[in-house]
């Protein structure tokens, strides 16, 4: 099994560096931050994994990292130039001495977790920005890293991973609960992932999300393609509207995948059937538009 973490920004005051700054959190999860007028070499930003709760009354936003184990770090963020920030990570013992402490000058490094390390921090050091926009860290095992594309994910919660060292033909599609602090990813095949991530405060819109799974799944290959369900922890947290993505699937790939247990009978079931053939039509209708506009 491995591992992929997105951070994101955070809503802890303290870890930002507030004065004469102007931060801005968007709709699509990603944060504006403007402090020109900051000193070089202050912090902009921190992230912890580990905190003092009785102090800060805050929960830890980094993930607990394995020692001796090697990670890629992306800071996936937007700047006039790449020379604007600096990135820095710090290691600690349990006696909360620092053991190590690392610059990087690009946006993605990779860096092996010490040996006596139990925590660590991640900061975003100023040289001289004028104004970020930030996205996510992500926190990815370098073998991971290394066996799966990694691609921009900057503003979509459908995170698609294309196995490149095996052609595989089958797609592990997984449902997960959104998160505002860290999203785990888990991977436990060698098949191509497709993360879903799905927003429970927000409505879901059934045929934008079909749409975008099944364009996904065609550019994979129709005719080879089978992809199954992963029930993860929250699974069944998420709005009752995911549950019928499956059987929407089976519609509009010819039923290459098993169906699910239907709970639901009767005239139930039938009117269930009828809404999910009119989501599969909008999507065909909406997928044939954009492939004609294209060509």
């Amino acid at each position: 099994m491995s591992s992929q973490y997105i951070v994101k920004w955070g809503n802890i005051l303290q870890d930002n560096y507030n004065y004469g700054a102007t931060i801005s959190f968007e709709q699509n999860g990603a944060v504006t931050y403007s402090a020109p007028l900051m000193p070089p070499s202050l912090c902009i930003k921190s992230w912890y994994s580990q905190r003092n709760f009785q102090l800060s009354r805050n929960t830890p936003y980094l993930p607990i990292l394995e020692p001796n184990k090697k990670y890629q770090l992306q800071v996936q963020l937007e700047l006039s130039e790449t020379s604007a920030i600096q990135v820095k990570i710090l290691f600690f013992d349990r006696y909360n001495t620092m053991v190590e402490e690392l610059f990087f000058s690009q946006l993605t490094e990779a860096f092996t977790f010490p040996e006596k390390a139990v925590h660590y921090e991640i900061q975003l050091i100023n040289k001289h920005h004028q104004q970020i926009i930030f996205y996510q860290l992500v926190i990815t095992e370098l073998d991971l890293y290394e066996r799966y594309e990694q691609q921009d994910r900057k503003q979509t919660d459908l995170w698609y991973y294309p196995n490149r060292l095996s052609q595989t033909s089958h797609i592990q599609l997984i449902f997960l609960v959104k998160k505002n602090q860290v999203q785990h990813l888990q991977f436990t095949t060698h098949s191509d992932y497709l993360f879903c991530l799905i927003d429970p405060e927000k409505e879901l819109d059934m045929v934008a999300l079909s749409k975008a799974i099944y364009t996904i799944l065609v550019k994979k290959n129709l005719r080879e393609l089978t992809f199954s369900i992963t029930k993860e922890i929250d699974y069944y947290n998420l709005p009752s509207e995911v549950y019928a993505i499956p059987r929407i699937m089976n519609f509009l790939l010819s039923n290459k995948m098993v169906t699910e247990p239907q709970e639901v009978q009767g005239l139930a079931y039938l009117d269930q059937k009828l809404d999910e053939m009119q989501v599969s039509i909008q999507v065909l209708q909406h997928f044939l538009l954009e492939n004609s506009k294209g060509k």
